[in-house]
């Protein structure tokens, strides 16, 4: 986690990178993080959660695909790969056919993980904010947050998932791989293996929201103590958040586990 200060600021302000995940190995920090959410004014999340609550129906029109997916690939592979995805994660995607393949594969991802928590570690620390009656906010909407998504050409997402079947074991070690280096902090070869993970697409899905987020983060903290959690991938790196929030003039300084204990 990272402590955002500045003259121009009307309070300390904190930067946390978070998963999307229900692995406890991911939930250590939790005393430091409610400790630091309760100083700051507001949550901001990379969507206001809020959101997806109130308009399901609208959530699921966002989700869909635009073309038959399932039937480009036929329904011999695809039932083909609906069984060894269902055996994997439990997860029967012929009821998600109408879904978009990118949104399919990360909720398979988030399955083929430990499922230890009730609920994953971005929605705990915006839950928490909300108890304490925390002034809750969005980095993006959820419908520009998909519009990246919607980018990438459905022959593209098509293939994601069915890589995803084809290796479901290195997947599952890949990723916890990356609860490894989360729960170790290091943020830095966590967002190497993500830029890896990218691809052709990292530009969109990482670099260009970079520099909305950050001119979203810096205003943000300029009208009160702000604690936004965003994905950890989004952290580090010549385009990363930190070096962008630096650019913009506030100093960003490391706050260790450690210091969890440790009164102000």
């Amino acid at each position: 986690m990272w402590q955002l200060s500045g003259s121009e600021l009307p309070g300390n302000s904190y930067l946390f990178g978070t998963m999307h995940v229900h692995d406890s190995r991911a939930f250590g920090l939790m005393p430091l993080l409610e400790r630091c959410i309760g100083e700051c004014d507001r949550f901001v999340a990379e969507y206001n959660l809020a959101e997806t609550r109130a308009g399901s129906e609208e959530v699921l029109q966002l989700l869909a695909s635009p073309v038959p997916w399932a039937e480009q690939l036929g329904e011999k592979k695809f039932q083909k790969i609906r069984k060894i995805l269902y055996k994997a994660t439990g997860v029967d995607i012929s009821l998600q056919r109408n879904l978009l393949p990118f949104f399919i594969v990360q909720q398979l991802s988030h399955r083929i993980l430990p499922f230890q928590e009730d609920m994953p570690l971005d929605l705990r620390l915006y839950t928490y904010a909300e108890k304490l009656g925390k002034e809750l906010a969005g980095i993006e909407s959820w419908e520009g947050q998909f519009n990246y998504i919607r980018n990438i050409p459905i022959e593209k997402q098509i293939k994601m998932l069915v890589d995803f079947a084809r290796h479901p074991a290195s997947i599952r070690k890949q990723y916890k791989h990356l609860i490894a280096l989360y729960q170790q902090q290091d943020i830095y070869s966590l967002h190497k293996s993500l830029k890896k993970q990218s691809g052709h697409y990292r530009k969109k899905l990482l670099y260009e929201r970079n520099y909305k987020m950050a001119d979203r983060i810096h205003g943000f903290c300029q009208t009160g103590a702000t604690f936004t959690a965003v994905g950890a991938g989004h952290l580090t790196g010549g385009k990363g958040l930190i070096r962008l929030l630096k650019h913009k003039g506030l100093k960003v300084k490391a706050v260790l586990a450690e210091t969890a204990s440790t009164p102000h």
